[in-house]
């Protein structure tokens, strides 16, 4: 009986016995047994019955014959009521203590199939960063998933152990009920309880090791904000006690502070920096640019290069000028390209005017072949040529030589000249016989070849 029934009864009770006269008696405990059952949710009937026993005492003492009749009938028709009421209540009891039967068959169910259950509980979500905090993070993953299903049992436990108590049913049927949640809560809320505390003990541990180790690290403080946020997330996820809790949140809240002003730290160092690094940009800025509008040397560009990386400045400045510079350079090594295509070209048109010189020998004197002899060599030593050309030309300056002593008819110069010409033939022989020659250089091989034999027949037939 609550509170608030408690005294409408007493006030029922001093009231009825303030009263004197029998028909006043009757028509207060009519008046308390309507106003009974007509309470809201369920009412209560303890009270009307007692009320009704008072009732029938108050009806055997004397009173009007026709009040008497119409307080009876009214007093029959509300016990009717009383009695209907009471087996519909009857049946409702009956239906919920079925429910709560059922309920208690699939909870012990549930603890039985604890180990099944616990399997089928999704992985707490770890970051690798929060893995590497952690001591054993699969022993962490089992442990919440243990006390995840725990929970979810506890909670059960707890509102039907409610249910019960607030439904009204037979004495000994509550007491059943409450003495079988009673033991399904033995096996359920000691080990949920020594789970808590281990998991709570384990992850002070972590937060410790964190506070006292990985804060004092020289680490970037947005990996350890981070850090912080998903550990502050971590302790809202998993079970912990509620000291430990609170202990956690103080520890991170503690590293929170101390990353701020780590932050704030480094804002004032980097302030100071930039103030360095705006004063060196501002000393070098002006050769930088001069250096680009009017370039000197390569060498300079260079050296200017060195001093720039060799001075203090950020990477965004130190790149700025660079290319500032580095556009001066360019602008010589563009001179400087076209300057040597310019050259090789000279180089080439002299070399095709040698060449065509040297092709008419026929009219050349012996000191004018030695001429053409010496200034293809020193070109040629000024110029880039492949090893086929440079054969080609060496070829060119034999043959152009033979020709010369052929028209001259210098037997002795010829005589030592047609060693030179076999030593030739030979090496050419010995070139073309090597097994790693291109198409290109075979046929090379075979033309001088030919050529030099043909030199070598016509000084023997002159001989």
């Amino acid at each position: 009986m609550t509170d608030q029934n408690k005294a409408l009864f007493k006030e029922f009770e001093t009231k009825f016995q303030s009263l004197n006269q029998p028909e006043e008696k009757v028509e207060a405990c009519i008046s308390f047994m309507r106003e009974v059952l007509s309470q809201a949710g369920t009412p209560r009937l303890k009270d009307f019955w007692d009320a009704k026993n008072v009732c029938m005492q108050a009806f055997k003492e004397k009173m009007n014959p026709i009040k008497r009749k119409a307080y009876w009938e009214e007093y029959v028709e509300l016990t009717t009521e009383a009695k209907r009421l009471k087996t519909i209540l009857d049946e409702q009891s009956s239906f919920n203590l079925e429910q709560i039967e059922l309920a208690l068959d699939a909870l012990k169910n549930d603890i039985d199939a604890l180990s099944s259950a616990i399997e089928k509980v999704e992985p707490l979500t770890l970051s690798n960063n929060i893995r590497r905090l952690i001591k054993s993070p699969k022993y962490l993953i089992e442990q919440h998933a243990q006390l995840f299903v725990l929970n979810a049992l506890s909670v059960r436990l707890n509102a039907l152990r409610k249910e019960v108590i607030h439904t009204d049913m037979r004495i000994k049927h509550k007491n059943k009920l409450l003495k079988a949640i009673s033991e399904y809560s033995d096996k359920v809320f000691p080990q949920r309880r020594e789970l808590i505390k281990t998991l709570s003990d384990d992850f002070l541990l972590t937060i410790e090791a964190f506070a006292a180790g990985r804060m004092q690290e020289s680490v970037p403080t947005f990996h350890l904000k981070d850090e912080i946020k998903k550990l502050q997330q971590l302790s809202k996820e998993l079970s912990l006690s509620s000291p430990v809790f609170k202990k956690t949140r103080d520890i991170l809240s503690g590293c929170w502070d101390i990353v701020k002003k780590k932050e704030k730290e480094f804002a004032e160092v980097n302030a100071k920096l930039a103030e360095e690094y705006d004063e060196a940009y501002k000393l070098l800025e002006p050769d930088c640019i001069a250096f680009s509008e009017n370039p000197t040397t390569i060498q300079n560009g260079q050296a200017l290069i060195a001093k720039v990386k060799a001075a203090t400045l950020s990477k965004q400045g130190q790149r700025a000028l660079t290319d500032l510079v580095q556009t001066g350079v360019h602008v010589l090594k563009q001179k400087e390209k076209e300057a040597e295509e310019k050259r090789k070209e000279e180089q080439k048109l002299q070399l095709d005017e040698l060449m065509s010189s040297i092709l008419s020998a026929d009219s050349l004197t012996s000191e004018r072949a030695k001429e053409l002899e010496q200034e293809m060599k020193a070109l040629l030593d000024t110029m880039v040529v492949s090893e086929v050309e440079r054969m080609r030309l060496d070829a060119m300056l034999y043959k152009m030589k033979a020709e010369i002593l052929l028209k001259a008819n210098a037997q002795e110069e010829l005589h030592s000249f047609r060693k030179v010409l076999k030593e030739k033939l030979n090496e050419y022989r010995k070139g073309a016989g090597g097994s790693s020659l291109d198409f290109e250089k075979a046929m090379l091989y075979s033309e001088l070849t030919d050529e030099c034999r043909s030199l070598l027949d016509r000084i023997e037939a002159k001989s």
